[in-house]
């Protein structure tokens, strides 16, 4: 699904407006795999479908999460606002065209999470998210100033009201709101021109910043502004003494370069062992062993409860079994005489690990 998004769709136009160089950057990683590694939308995909679902029906399943509960309790709040105008609309995931910005929809691009339209009146634009990071409110907020520009030209509206929806928040920013209006949206057409053409060329700039977190920028394995990070770190003295001799806004720079620095050393490390695992490289000196061993209970947890609690008042002991602790926290409790040893060892069985990375001839 790569190719379903254009690399500058609403959703991603913050980060290029940020950092319009990422583009660049993105289109690199195209068949090595990294920019699928990881799937962030997977888990807000499914919950966007359950409110899709659920959303005009009575109740909702046992299984739908709290979350989701809730964004389906102000929909519908919102929509029956409107229920009773007759040539009022309700769209959900409705597409819109922004090949005139230089946005292409692709098969999934450019989709409104829920519009409700009174036709050359006005019209409502809902978005769900369903992260817990920071999301600019519509106003500041790239997609949403795209999704109004398409939904003004199609409709006619004169006004445009924008919510967006983030359960997973504090409290005060759970439902935030704005209103555009037929002069600034004209506005926004070209502003959002101007990021599109400034990701096509070739000297644009790499910026690094909140953006890259926030922006979920999938470029950061392979951007300098991040891998590089590590070059301006202090070598001719220790970091203690060298923190003493330079002012804040330097000491800010150091930490930031040194959280950026981690940031991409774990990745790359967590890369290598994954794909050393997976049989897709070898590293000499290396090899793939089995994960360490892990003591669970191996019989039924009445039988085990049971067992533990004769273990107990034979020890005159007091701790709670019921929930069923690992071994390594009973012997904790209890202590590892060789009554609890006896006891205890015929119920244990050895979980094996997951395969990891070592070194040839190291012991697990």
């Amino acid at each position: 699904m790569l190719n379903a998004h254009d690399f500058c769709s609403p959703s991603q136009l913050d980060l290029r407006y940020s950092c319009p160089g990422s583009v660049r950057l993105q289109r690199n990683l195209i068949g090595t795999g990294e920019a699928a590694a990881t799937d962030y939308a997977t888990e807000g995909t499914k919950k966007h479908d359950q409110v899709r679902e659920w959303r005009g029906k009575p109740g909702s399943p046992a299984e739908v999460p709290d979350d989701v509960v809730w964004v389906i309790g102000k929909v519908i709040e919102l929509t029956e606002k409107y229920s009773t105008i007759p040539e009022a609309i309700i769209l959900d995931e409705y597409q819109i065209d922004l090949s005139d910005l230089g946005i292409s929809g692709g098969t999934e691009g450019c989709r409104v999470d829920l519009l409700i339209v009174v036709p050359g009146r006005k019209a409502v634009l809902i978005d769900y998210k369903f992260g817990v990071m920071y999301v600019p409110r519509p106003k500041y907020n790239w997609q949403m100033k795209a999704y109004s520009a398409g939904i003004f030209r199609s409709y006619g509206v004169s006004e445009i009201e924008v919510l967006i929806l983030q359960p997973n928040t504090s409290e005060e920013f759970m439902v935030k709101t704005d209103f555009f209006y037929a002069p600034e949206i004209k506005e926004f057409e070209s502003q959002i021109k101007e990021i599109v053409e400034k990701t096509k060329r070739e000297d644009a700039p790499l910026v690094r910043g909140a953006h890259c977190s926030y922006g979920f920028c999938r470029s950061r394995g392979i951007c300098p502004l991040w891998r590089d990070a590590y070059l301006s770190m202090p070598t001719h003295m220790t970091v203690a003494a060298h923190l003493k001799n330079i002012g804040p806004e330097q000491r800010r720079e150091l930490y930031e370069n040194l959280v950026a620095a981690e940031t991409w050393c774990k990745k790359a490390r967590a890369t290598a062992e994954m794909m050393a695992i997976n049989k897709d490289i070898d590293i000499d000196g290396y090899e793939v062993a089995p994960g360490r061993k892990t003591r669970v209970w191996g019989r039924d947890e009445e039988e085990v409860a049971g067992i533990l609690i004769t273990l107990m008042r034979n020890l005159s002991k007091q701790t709670e079994v019921w929930t069923l602790k690992s071994p390594a926290e009973i012997e904790s409790a209890i202590g590892k005489s060789k009554l609890v040893k006896d006891t205890i060892t015929p119920l244990i069985v050895f979980k094996e690990g997951n395969p990891c990375l070592k070194k040839k001839g190291l012991e697990q």
